[in-house]
């Protein structure tokens, strides 16, 4: 499984993205349905209420209450309308920018159709503009059947409004994206921060250990006078444990040159891995005023698919971690390994009867850098789940933990 910067893998952010886009074109298409059918409507009722304002200026229409009904229309629309005569001369308009209130009837009725000027010039310029987009209703007399003028209208200043609402929403959604990738970036640039510095940290741990051991026995070597006549068999000790000092080198050398790239994998029985890294702990367990007993159980188990080295690797921080989290006089942990056939899995349970995690603090557990010791800098969980999940496509969690209680960790790995 490829990943970006240690992140989420690289197909699965495309997907992301690609849902992510698939929804705004969604949202904006519903968007502009939903104006569309807004529109039909807006346009019947614009046209029907030009058509009333047609009839409404014949002055045959002479009842009281249709004109108030009409003046009440006119005063409430929400659209440019213009009402010309049958040659072409407005004679009243509304919401298109430009008083009526200084035109009078001489004014118009002196405007030329074909030379406007002055006011008259801008209005005919406004209803030449309307006629482009909607076709005018005519008023038609219903006595005589004559043209006596017509009706313009445009679109009403609310879809001109609802109009805007996708461009908004892709601004919107532009800021948020814009806002989210900034904290997600310095999201990451802190947690890499973290990693590098735990790693150089966690590098001088592992290489340290045996580089003392190596300083020590060297120094022991250089003490003892060339013709004190030694036993081989002091010799022949201290060659040993150097050599297992300097195999300790070389496989912390082969963990961190595995770390960053894709590992060979071999299937193979996983007993042996983790009861290597139980006997490396064991052996430097906190001796004084405190025991810790460590007891392994292990079942037959069929082979898996791993990199012994970080597997190792991710057992023995696992088991630090728990050794770190003990806080009574007599430390417990248990370490078995077995397979859970309801799942097809082989598992490894690692269970401590430490000071425990409350829920906040299981949630954190394996995020880069954090860390409830003094004096951790938050690395060894956190390598632990991406040599697992990452490198392994197993799976780690924290299964029980409770303050005072103790913790249970689980491994999963796929049979």
């Amino acid at each position: 499984m490829r990943r970006s910067g240690g992140g989420l893998p690289v197909f699965l952010k495309g997907y992301v993205l690609a849902g992510s886009g698939i929804l705004i074109a969604l949202l904006i298409l519903y968007t502009q349905q939903v104006i569309g059918r807004m529109n039909n409507q807006v346009e019947i009722l614009s046209g029907l209420i030009a058509r009333f304002c047609a009839l409404a200026t014949f002055p045959a229409l002479e009842n009281p209450e249709s004109q108030e009904v009409f003046r009440s229309i006119v005063k409430q629309v929400d659209f440019p309308i213009v009402i010309t005569d049958a040659e072409g001369r407005p004679r009243a308009w509304r919401g298109i920018g430009i008083s009526a209130d200084d035109v009078g009837d001489a004014v118009i009725a002196a405007t030329d159709p074909s030379n406007p000027t002055g006011v008259m010039a801008g209005v005919m310029d406004i209803t030449r503009e309307l006629d482009r987009n909607r076709s005018p209703v005519a008023m038609i007399d219903p006595t005589s059947g004559d043209l006596v003028g017509f009706v313009h209208y445009g679109e009403w200043s609310l879809i001109k409004q609802l109009r805007l609402i996708p461009i908004a929403q892709v601004g919107i959604v532009a800021v948020f994206v814009a806002i989210g990738y900034w904290t997600y970036r310095n999201i990451k640039l802190s947690e890499q921060h973290s990693i590098w510095v735990g790693m150089a940290r966690e590098t001088a741990h592992q290489l340290g250990t045996p580089l003392s051991s190596l300083m020590g026995w060297l120094e022991l070597l250089r003490e003892r006078p060339p013709d004190s006549g030694g036993s081989g068999e002091d010799i022949a000790r201290i060659a040993a444990e150097m050599d297992r000092d300097v195999t300790r080198l070389g496989r912390v050398a082969s963990r961190f040159g595995n770390i960053g790239s894709i590992p060979k994998l071999k299937s193979q029985d996983i007993v042996p891995v983790v009861s290597d890294a139980v006997r490396y702990v064991r052996t430097r367990l906190p001796r004084g005023g405190r025991t810790i007993e460590v007891t392994e159980k292990y079942e037959e188990v069929p082979p898996v698919n791993v990199n012994g080295e970080l597997l190792g690797w991710a057992v023995e921080n696992m088991l630090v971690n728990s050794v770190d989290s003990m806080d009574k006089p007599s430390g417990r942990i248990e370490v078995s390994v077995s397979r859970r056939r309801e799942t097809e899995t082989v598992e490894i349970w690692i269970r401590d009867n430490g000071k425990g995690m409350s829920n906040r603090e299981v949630k954190r557990a394996f995020r880069p850098g954090y860390s409830t010791k003094k004096r951790g800098w938050g690395l060894g969980l956190t390598l632990a789940k991406r040599i697992v999940e990452e490198y392994h496509g197993g799976r780690i969690w924290i299964d029980f933990s409770k303050p005072g209680e103790g913790t249970l960790f689980r491994i999963a790995f796929p049979v």
